[in-house]
């Protein structure tokens, strides 16, 4: 399998096709023209292929803290439905470790709103437990 960084307007709609199997709710029209925004520049939209097919797609972004570290942030991976549980997962973080190694990473980061996740995070990836996160909404 290959870890491809997926740039093109026809790489990001094949990347689409995957991610509405995490985000259901997700319209193709608003994110593709997402990436065209200026919030959206340390955006990094990656795929793992396998013959050359999408199997894998994980959103991340870039991120400097003002402390002296770098972070990649994964806010969205997911694997095609025929695919699961096949480990590509595993090789999906295991490629974006090297690739973040490479690039000058410190870490790699991640959340989860679902409670499902935590096995794969936890047990597979082998990420750490780290922190809570706390959110208020901006209109309430």
């Amino acid at each position: 399998m290959e870890l491809v960084e997926l740039k093109t307007v026809e790489e990001r709609e094949e990347a689409f096709t995957i991610l509405v199997e995490l985000v259901p709710q997700l319209k193709r029209k608003p994110f593709l023209d997402s990436f065209d925004h200026e919030l959206m520049k340390s955006h990094k939209l990656f795929g793992l292929r396998k013959e050359g097919q999408l199997v894998s797609v994980a959103a991340a972004w870039v991120l400097m803290t003002g402390l002296p570290e770098k972070l990649l942030w994964i806010y969205a991976l997911v694997t095609t439905e025929p695919m699961r549980s096949s480990g590509c997962g595993r090789t999906m973080i295991n490629a974006l470790k090297q690739y973040a190694s490479n690039e000058g990473f410190d870490e790699i980061r991640t959340h989860s709103h679902r409670e499902q996740a935590a096995d794969f995070w936890v047990n597979k990836a082998r990420f750490d437990p780290f922190s809570i996160v706390y959110r208020k909404k901006v209109n309430q």
